[in-house]
């Protein structure tokens, strides 16, 4: 709330820019350092980051005093890591170590989940301060905002991951610069969109930001879905303007979610009551960063049951992901369902914020 509202759509769409160049190139930084060092300094290189990193707030910042203090919801923090290590840990074994569907340790560690979850819900809800504020789901922009966070973030987080195994397996194995390349075209344009997304706010309504991202977003999502192992990486015409290969659509799908980024965190600081600003805040990035978890996970092993059926080929490999492709549009499409319940735009400088 330290900036005015058209202000802070700019500063905020810049930050989600940031944070789409951290998510895709992370994964790459990472295989880099491990190929040349080892695992552990995945997390060494943390260190000095994070040093860094405090130094610069103290330096900066003053001194930030709440002005209540209250109690940590220690429960709700035991639930909450429970019901996601019970639900992550099979699906990372069907994906992994080749576990069914139907096998027993999969039904009762997804059983155990679910009942987890729904005690975690409640628990929330009845909590004066709780670690996640579901109460706030109640207020039709936290719902519309928050459902639809979640799923782009189902898609978001793991298409890069799924991009660099397709490329890197299939279509240019053994050459990690090319999936480098490849993953620049869906960079540069999320970088782009999530400053203009910022911009477009001050004039548009949130809602229609977030459709046409969106609606952008499917139709490159939906390129995905046909790819081949004679599927070029590039086309250019001119020489500089890609007009077909893999990195065609992935120009729209980055551009398209790029556009969303800043919306729904606007929405929630700006449509919600002045004494919930900070948990809707909370609530919508903790929203995005489950469902990159839940989507990772379980995407990763429904496209490790489909290559199972096909056979270990590479055509069956990028099938699986073909299809794999196809419900991450589907994920887009649901999506676009929640944002179409979104209201509200920018309060101006003439104009008091919205009432909850």
């Amino acid at each position: 709330m330290v900036f005015p509202p058209e202000t802070r759509a700019r500063v905020i769409g810049l930050l989600s820019g940031v944070f789409g160049i951290a998510v895709v190139a992370g994964p790459l930084i990472g295989s880099t350092i491990v190929d040349y060092t080892s695992w552990r300094w995945v997390f060494y290189v943390n260190i000095p980051f994070g040093i860094l990193g405090f130094l610069l707030i103290a330096a900066t910042l003053g001194p930030l005093r709440p002005e209540i203090v209250r109690k940590f919801d220690l429960v709700g923090a035991a639930l909450l890591t429970s019901w996601v290590a019970a639900v992550m840990f099979p699906l990372y074994q069907i994906a992994d170590t080749g576990w069914g569907w139907t096998d027993p340790g999969v039904i009762a560690l997804l059983g155990l989940g679910a009942v987890l979850v729904l005690l975690f819900v409640l628990w929330e809800l009845r909590q004066s301060n709780p670690l996640v504020p579901l109460r706030l789901l109640a207020h039709r922009v936290m719902a519309a905002g928050g459902g639809a966070t979640f799923f782009i973030g189902m898609v978001f987080f793991p298409v890069a991951t799924f991009l660099s195994l397709v490329v890197g397996i299939a279509l240019a194995p053994g050459n990690p610069n090319t999936v480098r390349d490849i993953l620049y075209f869906l960079v540069i344009p999320l970088v782009v969109a999530a400053a203009l997304g910022g911009q477009l706010l001050t004039q548009f309504s949130y809602r229609v930001v977030s459709v046409t991202g969106l609606a952008i977003g499917i139709v490159g999502m939906g390129g995905l879905t046909g790819l081949t192992t004679s599927t070029p990486l590039w086309v250019f015409s001119f020489g500089a303007i890609p007009v077909g290969g893999v990195v065609l659509p992935l120009i729209p799908l980055g551009f398209g979610i790029g556009l969303t980024f800043p919306v729904f965190l606007l929405a929630a600081q700006n449509l919600v009551g002045a004494a919930d600003v900070g948990e809707a805040g909370g609530l919508i990035q903790f929203l995005q960063s489950l469902g990159g978890a839940v989507g990772l996970s379980v995407l990763a092993s429904y496209q490790a049951t489909r290559l199972a059926a096909f056979g270990p080929t590479a055509s069956s490999l990028i099938r699986s992901y073909d299809e794999t492709f196809a419900v991450m549009t589907g994920l887009l499409v649901v999506a676009l369902f929640f944002v179409l319940f979104l209201r509200g735009r920018l309060p101006t400088p003439s104009a008091p914020p919205s009432s909850p």
